[in-house]
């Protein structure tokens, strides 16, 4: 049974709701089953699906063989009583009743003749869920006849934990994915908890902070819920097959290929073969001597064998069963058992150097354990650990302390001493994802090496530091040099280029073109630089203004103006107009025209309704009003500013209403707005999802006047103006939805680049890179290149497309090579457009005018920034990395030299 409640009483409509429940029908009626209840599938009340459900558990059909599925979707909540509690449509924060309880869906579900039952709670805080089923489940079933089986008991799949929101449709569409790639063909069904971790994955590569969690309660059979695409019954039942004579041998040489990783077959395929061959014993071939086998162990409960380590004295084996770990002695038969639920996808491993008193360290997504064959046995919190994101373990055994090593994929190395829960300083400069997590030996006596591979095949190898006795905590290891994070070209100083890392900003000269000294400039200020803002522009004097992201004292949202010249950085901080909370503040800088040679900065408080337009970094201006009016826990605000026509200073402002868990104006997350909502503006010029207004303003001598309004593509989140020399008369926009637009200021006329399209349905959408650059032609005719939907190819790309107001109907032309990270335009030595940016494999060079692929170079390394080297004959390129910056000078064909005057 799938429901789901798209619209609420008292709550944000989830517009993805009933299509993944109409996704959930799809995926399970595939594996075969049968649907029931559909009458209370959409918007139910919650009486109305509470009574439903325990109508029909209660009904002659069903029996203790049948599988039931239950997912529901929506909105998600602790009620004031501490429990778990899902919003239906006629919920109300004052009717108790009249939320969806997990307590009444668990007790008619319990009270039942079933015995495998899954709840799939896609919704906020979703496992917070597990709490309450697990209580009345676990009471309910005491009441039982002793002779009544278990089954695979009560399970929840929540797609997030107990902390973590749940953004709207993404769950589902990763759960199907998870489905269909399946596991080993002796497997008859997936594993809740290998799923989930397949789901987290695709998170991670997301972006995403929610993570799906599963647990289950009186478990004695494996869950039955989802079946493997890539099951094989003939290769599930071929032992049976082999003659009795011939069992012996086949039991050793999969108890070899068991014990011998990494030479025999993958390990999704010896692991459940061997558990369900072994059925439970543990037998010791000898298979040097006489062949003779000796059982060891008759008392397992699906065993599975999951590491072992050789010392002298005999190996030690670690064997997994459903909740129990269990050492063994195989030359003493010395067991050492722990109960602990062990995930086979991030299974336990005995410790590096801990031949002589082995160590086995497991971590799962609840807790670190690590066991001891001849000592205590040690715990803690994952959440402590830091531990409890981690897919990749990788223990180790140095001055008698346990440390381990890990990695969530994609974020960098860590080490956390297992003891202390101390841990240590990022390892950074894997290029790439990570797929590997080593401990090495090293003939260094201060301890063994780490390394990280990635998934461009790049690996990294850091030395362990000093003794690790010497402090308290994990030890720090060195991250090398830092990542870049902004790259710019500098046109005051040829072939020099400023690398922003570290809250600080360095210039750096191209050693390809001329040696020179390194400069570290830092904000005189003392205030920490977060992150450039916008592109930066050059003055024709030389000097190069930007806007930098800085954290404030006087306020939670500032930006600094910087003017940086060769021996001078001139800066001054602006915070909101009386220093008002939130995320009202705007800042656009304005680059030179005709109409004025230097570079105006044009601060925008949306909350206060005030902005403040500043010559230079140096000079004073006083706040001065807008009439304007927001609800800041409502409204979402946009505006630019740009030179006009006219050779006026001008803001274009929009307010739309903020989106569900959308960041709003005033700095929190939207929520629904509430009839008659005391405080919200009489008049605040919010338009609607169909239809954004964007007011015209423009500065004169007597302050800001009101010139009109513009159509806005809906739910805009971002406005990109070209700046000509003559003024703006483009403006590129992009809508929430990703659709595409730009707008003609002289004759408001739209022109659509891209259609809609929603990321929940496009594999990688959100690894892949967005975005919008406006460049120009030689005679000045401006060129826009902008991301359409992400490539099928896979991958995180994109394809870029490029358009242009000569031919303004014309389909966007698409460049040859996909989008994989960073981008910047740039000007050939005779004038003509080009653009470079990372690829899958590393820098592609393209000409914008026949959008031709011009040059391409691999480089393994995660390209952050790039940007062309002012002043450069040769088209020298500088490349941001996590470890530092790359001079590339391209090497080019004889025929696009002559064509772009390359010398």
């Amino acid at each position: 049974m799938a429901a789901g409640t798209r619209r609420y009483r008292e709550g944000a409509e989830l517009p993805r709701v009933h299509e993944d429940v109409d996704r959930v029908v799809g995926l399970f009626t595939s594996m075969g089953y049968e649907r029931v209840l559909t009458s209370v599938s959409y918007d139910p009340s919650a009486a109305g699906f509470e009574n439903a459900l325990a109508d029909w558990c209660h009904s002659d059909r069903l029996t203790a063989d049948d599988v039931v599925v239950v997912y529901y979707a929506g909105h998600g909540d602790l009620a004031p009583s501490g429990g778990y509690r899902l919003a239906c449509a006629d919920s109300a924060a004052a009717r108790p009743r009249s939320w969806l309880s997990l307590t009444n869906i668990a007790m008619s579900l319990a009270d039942s003749p079933v015995r495998n039952v899954l709840l799939i709670v896609d919704a906020c805080l979703a496992a917070a869920a597990g709490s309450d089923i697990g209580q009345v489940t676990d009471a309910i079933v005491a009441r039982r006849p002793r002779a009544d089986t278990f089954g695979a008991g009560t399970w929840l799949l929540a797609s997030a934990r107990h902390r973590d929101l749940a953004v709207d449709g993404a769950f589902v569409t990763e759960l199907a994915s998870a489905c269909g790639q399946g596991d080993g063909p002796s497997q008859r069904y997936l594993a809740p908890s290998v799923l989930a971790d397949r789901v987290n994955r695709s998170f991670v590569a997301a972006g995403l902070a929610q993570r799906a969690a599963c647990s289950s309660v009186d478990q004695s059979e494996p869950p039955p819920f989802f079946l493997n695409p890539a099951f094989d019954e003939h290769a599930e039942i071929y032992f049976q097959r082999l003659p009795p004579t011939r069992h012996a041998v086949t039991i050793a040489l999969l108890t070899a290929l068991a014990f011998g990783e990494g030479n025999g077959l993958p390990r999704r395929i010896w692991v459940p073969v061997a558990a369900r061959l072994q059925a439970g014993v543990v037998t010791l071939h000898d298979l040097d001597g006489s062949g003779q086998a000796e059982v060891i162990r008759t008392d397992l409960d699906r065993p599975a064998l999951v590491d072992h380590i050789h010392r002298a004295q005999g190996t030690v084996v670690a064997i997994a069963e459903w909740d129990r770990l269990t050492l063994l002695d195989l030359g003493s038969a010395i067991t050492v058992s722990e109960p602990y639920s062990l995930d086979l996808w991030r299974r336990g491993r005995f410790a590096h150097a801990s031949e002589q008193e082995p160590v086995f360290v497991a971590a799962n997504g609840d807790e670190l354990l690590v066991m001891r064959l001849n000592g205590p046995t040690l715990r803690a919190r994952a959440e402590d650990a830091a531990i409890d994101g981690a897919l990749l373990t990788a223990p180790v055994l140095h001055d008698e302390r346990v440390y381990l090593v890990i990695s969530d994929l994609v974020g960098p190395v860590l080490v956390v001493d297992c003891a202390s829960t101390a841990v240590s300083s990022p390892l950074y400069g894997h290029e790439s994802a990570v797929c590997l997590v080593r401990v090495l030996s090293s003939a260094d006596a201060h301890g063994p090496d780490v390394l990280a591979i990635g998934t461009d095949g790049t690996a990294r190898l850091w030395p362990w530091p000093g003794n690790a006795k010497e402090t308290a905590r994990a030890p720090t290891l060195d991250a090398g040099s830092p990542r870049i994070d902004d790259l710019v070209a500098w046109h005051g100083a040829p072939g020099t280029v400023l690398a922003f890392a570290d809250g600080g900003m360095r210039s750096l000269t191209s050693m390809v073109s001329a040696g020179g000294p390194h400069q570290t400039h830092r904000p005189p200020s003392g205030d920490g630089f977060h992150a450039l803002h916008g592109p930066c522009v050059p003055d024709p004097d030389g000097l190069l203004n930007m806007l930098v992201r800085v954290s404030s004292g006087v306020a939670a949202h500032a930006y600094a103006w910087c003017r940086v010249g060769a021996t001078c950085v001139d800066l001054q901080c602006v915070t909101e107009d009386s220093g008002s909370p939130g995320s009202g503040l705007h800042a656009h800088l304005v680059p030179p025209t005709s109409f004025r040679s230097r570079t105006r900065g044009l601060f925008f408080d949306a909350l206060q309704g005030t902005s403040k337009a500043l010559d230079s970094p140096d000079t004073a201006a006083e706040w001065e009003p807008i009439p304007w009016g927001v609800a800041p826990r409502h409204d979402v605000v946009v505006s630019t500013a740009f030179t006009g026509l006219s050779g006026r200073l001008t803001l274009i402002t929009a307010v739309r209403p903020a989106r569900s868990l959308e960041q709003t104006v005033g700095g929190s997350l939207a929520f629904p707005t509430m009839p008659g909502l005391p405080g919200a503006p009489a008049v605040r010029n919010v338009g609607t999802d169909a239809h954004v207004v964007g007011r015209v303003w423009t500065h004169g001598a007597d302050g800001w006047a009101d010139s009109g309004s513009l159509p806005l593509v809906p739910g805009v989140v971002r406005l990109l103006p070209h700046h000509g020399a003559g003024g703006t008369r483009w403006i590129a926009q992009r809508g929430q939805d990703n659709a595409c637009r730009v707008l003609d200021l002289e004759t408001v006329r739209e022109y659509a680049l891209s259609p809609p399209w929603s990321p929940w349905h496009r594999p990688h959408a959100f690894t892949s890179p967005r975005g919008e650059w406006w460049t120009e032609q030689p005679d000045g005719t401006p060129l826009l290149l902008f991301t359409g939907v992400p490539s099928d190819r896979g991958g995180p790309a994109s394809r870029v497309l490029v358009w242009g107001p000569d031919r303004p109907e014309q389909v966007p032309r698409a460049l040859p090579v996909l989008l994989s990270g960073a981008l910047c335009t740039g000007q050939a030595p005779n004038g003509e457009a080009v653009v470079a940016f990372s690829d899958a494999s590393g820098v592609s060079l393209c000409h914008l005018p026949s959008c031709e692929k011009v040059w391409s170079a691999p480089l393994p390394a995660h390209i952050t920034a790039l940007v062309p080297v002012p002043g450069s004959p040769h088209l020298d390129l500088a490349v941001g990395t996590q470890q530092g910056v790359v001079f590339l000078r391209p090497r080019l064909s004889r025929s696009w030299r002559d064509r772009l005057g390359v010398g």
